[in-house]
């Protein structure tokens, strides 16, 4: 990556799903409601398994904090690969503040490679906000950061996020469908950008 390709690096535009133009398949998958890491092992039939990136404490990126309503404190930051096979198919990221991390049992910084969505469901109480949708592309931080690993990565990815809460405290997971993800199956071209976003 060049030094003013770095330097470039920009928050996606985040659409409401509702707001965003979308075909049957990403809209489904893109609005899906439950566990991923579930629903990822039924559509391909094959074993779920994750490749740890990052974990440490850290700050939101910018875009991020707005989100969580929250100042740019510190908190628990994992970036995972999501795997069906062996090979991927979601670059997940997630931001935990202390405050929430230190009030839940079990600890959310001690998954090693448990899937997040696996422990994240089976929480009493949890509530999920709003779905927001973004197509991403090399001007994103977040794309650069979940095409990493790729040997031959596409122009633009799909990524979603939204905010959980458990007990009033919040936590945010985004989620970027590589190109391996069911999400572009039946896809012959590559996803348009969303409205109001202009071209690469």
């Amino acid at each position: 990556m060049s030094h003013f390709l770095t330097l470039a690096l920009q928050p996606p535009v985040w659409q409401s799903l509702d707001g965003a133009e979308l075909n049957p398949r990403q809209r489904d998958w893109l609005g899906f409601a439950g566990s991923l890491t579930e629903r990822l092992g039924h559509a391909t039939g094959k074993p779920i398994s994750v490749d740890v990136l990052t974990e440490v404490l850290g700050e939101p990126w910018i875009d991020e904090a707005p989100v969580l309503e929250l100042a740019r404190l510190r908190g628990w930051l994992r970036e995972i690969y999501l795997n069906a096979g062996g090979e991927a198919q979601i670059f997940g990221r997630s931001f935990i503040p202390m405050r929430t991390l230190e009030s839940l049992n079990p600890r959310l910084d001690r998954l090693g490679e448990t899937p997040l969505g696996q422990v994240l469901f089976q929480l009493p109480g949890l509530k999920r906000r709003d779905l927001q949708v973004a197509l991403l592309d090399a001007r994103h931080r977040l794309y650069q950061r979940a095409i990493k690993g790729l040997d031959a990565p596409p122009c633009r990815l799909w990524a979603r996020r939204s905010v959980f809460e458990i007990r009033h405290l919040p936590l945010l997971v985004t989620e970027v469908f590589l190109p391996g993800s069911p999400l572009y199956e039946t896809d012959t071209v590559f996803p348009s950008p969303l409205a109001g976003e202009g071209g690469a």
